[in-house]
């Protein structure tokens, strides 16, 4: 290959996952989703994609909460509880997500390097993939007449 060119490899998928996967573990108690999104994203006020609302049983800790006023992380202990008081725990499979994947990829950050929890995978199509698809299952917080 020449100097300053570049060919991607395979997706690792142990670190991230496709639209598939997501639907596939949906029912699955083992596999946990976390949204990383604003809370209005998440319920389904604030529409990015065609359609508004959540994973089934995603839940919801906005990707800003891991940060400091100054943009560093918070330490390991705070961090921790943050994550576990949402119902995030390392014995799980967390596949994080968000609109378009960079929130989400924030967060695997947090879960996988910082916390060590040994399965978390991102969800690089996020919310602008699934909530796109007429075919993805989606919860909602608020109620249709209100969206």
């Amino acid at each position: 290959m020449s100097p300053g060119v570049y060919a991607a490899g395979e997706p690792d998928l142990r670190i991230a996952t496709d639209w598939n996967y997501v639907v596939d573990n949906i029912d699955d108690p083992s596999t946990l989703y976390c949204d990383a999104r604003r809370p209005d994203e998440y319920e389904g006020k604030e529409l990015l994609s065609a359609r508004g609302g959540r994973i089934p049983g995603a839940m919801n800790v906005e990707w800003s909460e891991s940060v400091k006023e100054d943009g560093t992380f918070l330490e390991a202990g705070p961090l921790a509880e943050l994550y576990q008081s949402a119902g995030f725990t390392p014995d799980k499979e967390i596949i994080t997500y968000c609109q378009t994947g960079v929130r989400g990829a924030h967060t695997w950050f947090v879960l996988s390097e910082l916390l060590g929890y040994p399965s978390v995978r991102n969800y690089d199509g996020s919310w602008a993939e699934y909530g796109n698809r007429a075919d993805s299952p989606i919860q909602y917080r608020v109620p249709p007449e209100l969206r």
